[in-house]
Formats: C-alpha cells, sequence, structure tokens
C-alpha cells in the first residue's frame, strides 16, 4: 500500500472511530510535531504537550456539532504536514 493510500485508510478508520488508528495517528506523529512545537515555535513542553493534547481530541469524531478535524482532510500534502498545519493553527486561534 502507498504512503498516500496508507495514510488515507488511517484516516478512514479514525473517522470511524477506531481507537487503535486513532492510537496509531497519534505515535506515528507526536513526536515529530511535539519538536515543531519546541523547536520552530521555541515553546516550553508544557504548553507544547497542551495543544497537541487539544489536537487529538479534535481528531476523535463526535458528533455533529464537532465533527472530527480529520474529515477536512484532502490528502494533498502527508497527514503529518497537514496535522503540523492543524496544531500551528491551534497555536493562533485557541
Amino acid at each position: 500500500m502507498s504512503q498516500p493510500d496508507a495514510e488515507s485508510s488511517l484516516v478512514a478508520r479514525c473517522l470511524q472511530g477506531d481507537v487503535d488508528a486513532l492510537a496509531e495517528l497519534r505515535e506515528k506523529n507526536h513526536g515529530s510535531l511535539l519538536g515543531i512545537l519546541l523547536s520552530r515555535w521555541g515553546m516550553n513542553r508544557t504548553k507544547a504537550e497542551d495543544l497537541l493534547a487539544d489536537l487529538w481530541g479534535d481528531c476523535v469524531p463526535g458528533n455533529d456539532d464537532r465533527p472530527s478535524i480529520l474529515q477536512q482532510f484532502s490528502g494533498e500534502c502527508s497527514l503529518q504536514s497537514w496535522l503540523s498545519i492543524m496544531v500551528t493553527r491551534n497555536l493562533y486561534f485557541k
């Protein structure tokens, strides 16, 4: 399975509420996103971990009032790049 296909499959499983897929999403991306927040944005670790906790919570499908942000993922870039954009956005808008 190619990388884009694997990412699309992972996102689809996450959107179905698959807890193993959500855990895999976090495991694959948490470290690199943490590194971006610490090095590029000069954040302290506590604030960076808080932002990431918010991001992972936003990925969990809720109801119609609070859908998963993963519904916005189009696959035009890598999932990790897209998640870094989402966490950076949260830095400024949450």
